[in-house]
């Protein structure tokens, strides 16, 4: 009885008291399905198309062999994020950078042409000696454009 009596004398107050509560309920509800929306990739749709352009393993192993076949060059490692391939090359401590450089464009000219065309690449190149002051050199290949800047 008293919560009836209590709801008729306060009649304007309850009613705001609703109406802001359901404001804010709504409010929650849009706000979190803009902003903290967890469905789907990362991505969004940047990664279509990706099944037709897959990269072998053949080919970054054949990448990995070649550059590491040359005498100056220590370790190579690559990794693939989306649509982006990334490379680093470590170099022996008496490479210049001119040198350095060129081997990232080695990576162009054993890579096939449709990943190439599909994937952004870039290169990372580092050398043994810490103390180099021109190292690391970071290069990246967009897709659209024929070779790499640095």
């Amino acid at each position: 009885m008293k919560f009836v009596s209590f709801v008729k004398k306060h009649c304007f107050l309850v009613v705001t008291l609703v109406i802001l509560l359901i404001v804010l309920i709504v409010g929650i509800i849009v706000a979190k399905s803009l902003f903290f929306s967890n469905k789907g990739s990362v991505f969004g749709n940047r990664l279509d198309g990706i099944e037709e352009h897959q990269v072998s393993d053949s080919d970054l192993k054949k990448v990995k062999k070649e550059l590491e076949d040359i005498d100056t060059i220590n370790t190579v490692k690559n990794t693939i994020i989306g649509r982006r391939i990334d490379f680093i090359i470590d170099v022996k401590a008496d490479v210049d950078d001119i040198t350095a450089k060129s081997y990232a464009d080695k990576i162009l000219e054993i890579l096939p042409d449709d990943v190439k065309e599909f994937y952004d690449i870039q290169a990372m190149i580092t050398n043994e000696d810490d103390e180099n002051q021109n190292y690391p050199i970071v290069g990246y290949k967009h897709k659209s454009k024929a070779g790499f800047t640095f």
